[in-house]
């Protein structure tokens, strides 16, 4: 994979012709589309770094990152740009720190994952997706269809980093068994504004269902399950946790409540 992306032009498509670990370590700098029908590209653990200028795009589908049990974040991101993950299998990097994908921009930056699972990253710290801008970097994010289980954290929005704003919808997709928060987002009394949407979403058997830390933090949660975890709601510091009154909320250690509620219009 290294030596087609030396080769390959900006706004290039590489295609994977068969089934194979493609080099232990990928940088991507430019843009380009990445074609991997039927899971043809299995890479090795903290094989990919994205580091985009402004404007760049890139687009992978099809990709399977499993670290085998080695330490590692399987893909981080810096710089600006967009990252658009479809159809992707990462897991299995058990570090204390590990992600499976560490989105950290220093500039705007989007991020559209779909019809993806994350699965055994982290032990500690680390995460399924943790998105965490560092200085001057905002993100859009969206999540589709996306299995995020059995990591430390699921989805984990922290802008303690940057003062740029994060806004993320995650829709149709489950959260589950993971050791720490299922969803969390977090953020310092200077730090980014986070604004959340969870739409037909199911979070369940994780240690904290869904949590809002931070003045500056807004989760509202519509049509959605959370069930099973050892707390179901919690919101603190100022963070807010709404609901669209219109959620199933039951049978957690402790259910917690919302902050509030929103009307349905």
């Amino acid at each position: 994979m290294a030596k087609a992306l030396s080769v390959a032009g900006d706004r290039d498509e590489i295609i994977c012709m068969d089934k194979s670990a493609y080099g232990a370590l990928v940088t991507i700098q430019q843009s380009v589309t990445i074609s991997c029908a039927g899971d043809l590209w299995e890479a090795p653990a903290g094989s990919i770094r994205i580091n985009l200028p402004a404007g760049a795009i890139v687009s992978i589908e099809g990709l399977v990152i499993d670290g085998t049990g080695a330490p590692g974040t399987a893909v981080s991101f810096t710089g600006q740009g967009s990252l658009q993950l479809h159809r992707v299998r990462i897991g299995n990097n058990p570090g204390s720190s590990s992600s499976g994908l560490f989105f950290a921009p220093n500039g705007p930056a989007k991020l559209q994952v779909s019809d993806s699972v994350f699965y055994a990253n982290g032990t500690g710290t680390g995460g399924g997706l943790v998105i965490n801008p560092q200085s001057g970097g905002t993100a859009q994010v969206a999540l589709e269809r996306v299995t995020v289980v059995d990591n430390a954290f699921g989805v984990a929005v922290d802008g303690s980093r940057s003062t740029g704003g994060i806004n993320m919808t995650i829709a149709d997709s489950m959260v589950a068994g993971n050791f720490q928060d299922g969803i969390v987002a977090t953020t310092s009394g200077s730090g980014a504004p986070i604004g959340i949407y969870v739409k037909n979403t199911r979070s369940v058997t994780n240690a904290i269902g869904i949590r809002s830390i931070g003045p500056n933090v807004t989760v509202r949660v519509d049509g959605s399950s959370v069930i099973g975890n050892g707390t179901g709601l919690s919101f603190s510091g100022g963070g807010i946790l709404a609901t669209y009154g219109n959620n199933a909320v039951s049978a957690n250690g402790s259910n917690g409540a919302f902050s509030g509620s929103i009307p349905l219009q």
